[in-house]
């Protein structure tokens, strides 16, 4: 809950919300239940974006995720390209998945997107800054977040 609340104002910064509007999309994050269908965030306004949210640690205190960790993330990147069964995409919903900023975190992502089948990695991208007039809505975009 505290990252998906953190990815709140992380959009908010980067599109340039106002308060009423970041209202709005925490108000939708704390509506969702825990283990719901569908994306962690899922909002139409004020900006369509469809996101899952993971808090995973690498294993063994080292940089990479376990197997389990993996089938779960790269599960997610899937339904962030190709839909939910219950939950379908928006053709015009900006896609990102949201992580735990650390290093270990880091490493093990990138290692992971780089052994993914090229069908999926390449609709993934990492991204420290955003030109939000840039994004392309048939990307999955990682974030990296702090609890803030």
């Amino acid at each position: 809950l505290k990252l998906s609340l953190s990815f709140s104002n992380w959009l908010s910064a980067k599109f340039g919300l106002s308060d009423d509007e970041r209202t709005k999309i925490r108000r939708a994050i704390l509506g969702t239940k825990p283990n719901a269908n569908g994306y962690d965030i899922d909002i139409v306004t004020p900006i369509d974006i469809q996101a899952e949210v993971k808090c995973n640690i690498p294993i063994n205190d080292g940089c990479k995720y376990g197997s389990n960790q993996k089938k779960g993330i790269e599960a997610d990147l899937t339904g962030l390209k190709n839909g939910k069964k219950k939950t379908p995409l928006r053709a015009g919903a900006l896609k990102f998945l949201a992580l735990f900023d650390t290093e270990r975190v880091r490493e093990a992502t990138t290692t992971m997107i780089k052994n993914l089948e090229p069908k999926l990695s390449d609709s993934v991208e990492i991204i420290e800054e955003i030109d939000v007039t840039a994004m392309d809505k048939d990307k999955i975009y990682i974030v990296f977040l702090d609890l803030a």
